[in-house]
This record gives structure tokens, C-alpha cells and sequence, in this order.
């Protein structure tokens, strides 16, 4: 289900608080095996939610833009939920994305791509909106898991196999 909060929910704390309060009510109802949220559902477009990709002890080559990524901010057990389950590594905790957790889930075409010949566990990369000045600072995140291939709608509006990276919502 889409859910749209009113203006009232004005703050981050404030919108975390509503879904973890309907995450533990959906939790608690008869026949429902496992919740979370995401920002964007499976087989839905990310073309606005790409963020620039740099990854840790690569350069770019001279004169060469950093790739986009498609970015999904979801909650823990979203994989679960799916009944998907990770590749490898592990799923988020509710301490992921807190201060000193900068944590985030990468799919398997993004190792393909970004990642290929190394472990992806423990690997760092940033993000950041393409949208941010020149200069802004890269967050940096390091890679706590391998997600198996979701379908996501790329370029053109075709669910395909696209890298996407994962951030705790």
C-alpha cells in the first residue's frame, strides 16, 4: 500500500515514529508474517532518486562523471517481507543509518557493475544527490549486504536490471 503523511508530520523523527508505529500494528494482526516499507516498490521507476556513486580507492577517470545509482530507502525485514532473503551478508537493524552506523544493501547487478573481483561486505562507497552543489561532501557508506536481483523500472519506464543501492529509511 502507498502510504502519503500530511503535512503534519513535518519532521523526520516525527515520520520514522508513524511507521514504526504501523510497522508493530500491522506486525500484531492475525496472518501477518512480516512487515516493513520502502520508498519505492519493486518494478517501480528510481529515476529521481539517483544519487552520484563513487566508491572507495577507485578514481574516476580524468574528465569522467561519476555513475548514478538508483537509491530505495527501506526498513528493516524488507527483503524478508518480499520473501527474498539476502545473498549475503545481513539485513538492517533499526541501528542502521543512526550516527556512526552508515550502513546501506546493494543488489546483486550493482557488484556486477560497481563492485566485480572484490568482496562486497565491508566495502565503502558514497552517495550523493545529484542535486547537491559542487564540492559537497560524499557520504559515506559501507556495505553490510548483497541483495538477490529485484526488478526495477530504469531508463525507458522497462523493469530491468538496474544497480541499486539500498539506504536504511
Amino acid at each position: 500500500a502507498a502510504v502519503t503523511l500530511p503535512a503534519a508530520y513535518a519532521t523526520q523523527d516525527q515520520r520514522a515514529q508513524f511507521f514504526r508505529q504501523l510497522d508493530e500494528r500491522l506486525a500484531a494482526s492475525a496472518g501477518i508474517t512480516a512487515v516493513s516499507h520502502a520508498t519505492l516498490l519493486p518494478a517501480e521507476g528510481g529515476i529521481l532518486l539517483a544519487r552520484r556513486l563513487q566508491v572507495d580507492g577507485r578514481e574516476l577517470p580524468s574528465g569522467a562523471t561519476a555513475p548514478q545509482v538508483i537509491t530505495i530507502n527501506i526498513a528493516p525485514r524488507y527483503f524478508v517481507t518480499l520473501d527474498i532473503g539476502l545473498k549475503s551478508g545481513r539485513d538492517f537493524s533499526n541501528l542502521d543509518g543512526t550516527p556512526g552506523h552508515a550502513n546501506l544493501i546493494v543488489n546483486e547487478r550493482f557488484v556486477d557493475v560497481y563492485l566485480s573481483g572484490v568482496d562486497p561486505i565491508g566495502q565503502r562507497v558514497a552517495l550523493t544527490p545529484t542535486t547537491a552543489p559542487a564540492g559537497t561532501a560524499p557520504q559515506w557508506l559501507t556495505v553490510v549486504g548483497v541483495a538477490r536481483q529485484i526488478r526495477q523500472q530504469g531508463p525507458g519506464g522497462v523493469a530491468q536490471r538496474v544497480p541499486v543501492a539500498y539506504v536504511p529509511i
